[in-house]
């Protein structure tokens, strides 16, 4: 299985992100699932997916499968509906369990959680939920996959071309078209996120309903 050089896990967030512009969740349902957090994380699913992408140091391939059982587990489930309270823990136990099921290696339950900004006790019963939801189904062939990467990258090019046609009416400079995006240029001023359970600043806080991530600047 391969990717393209386009940072796979920046298409599967910009993706997700459009999904869930079509499912909005009223503030005061209350969560129904194990994926579901008490309140809306505040970091997008871009930064979200960055960190992971980080830190868990998988193959691009990893997303597109992880994005295949995210597919399945809603068409299994069709209860279920992406919102702004489990999209992060369900791209979580999905990239996990696509990481175990296409990598050679890979680290444990605790390593992951702490990525993920949840308890090992919350991840733990996140990755059994998922995999029961999806009868344990983990298996996806060669046809599937480029049939899954392909529209990806199809939707990921609308969705940057959409932007980008958004932001040239609003500023009528002459930049040049350009969806795929190189975040090696961003250089020292890249951030990322640690995790920590010391909040040093409560407005950088994140919160998935667990342990809690700040942002801070890489040394």
């Amino acid at each position: 299985m391969i990717a393209s050089s386009t940072e796979t896990w920046r298409v599967i967030a910009r993706v997700l992100d459009r999904i869930l512009a079509n499912t909005k969740l009223a503030a005061s349902e209350p969560p129904s699932t194990a994926f579901d957090s008490k309140r809306v994380p505040c970091i997008t699913m871009e930064e979200y997916l960055n960190r992971v992408s980080y830190y868990a140091n998988c193959s691009p391939s990893c997303y597109v499968v992880a994005f295949i059982y995210i597919d399945r587990l809603l068409v299994n489930n069709p209860q279920m509906k992406l919102t702004g309270r489990n999209v992060h823990r369900i791209a979580l136990a999905a990239i996990v369990l696509a990481i175990k099921y296409v990598d050679d290696l890979y680290m444990n339950n605790l390593v992951y959680a702490r990525i993920g900004g949840v308890t090992l006790q919350e991840f733990n019963y996140m990755e059994i939920g998922m995999l029961t939801l999806l009868n344990y189904d983990l298996y996806v062939d060669s046809e599937a996959y480029f049939e899954y990467f392909n529209e990806l990258m199809l939707q990921y090019l609308k969705i940057e071309e959409e932007e980008w046609k958004t932001e040239k009416m609003e500023d009528c400079s002459e930049t040049p078209y350009k969806p795929i995006r190189n975040v090696e240029s961003m250089g020292s001023i890249y951030t990322c996120l640690l995790y920590t359970s010391d909040a040093a600043d409560d407005s950088l806080r994140v919160d998935l309903g667990g342990r809690r991530i700040i942002k801070k600047k890489k040394k």
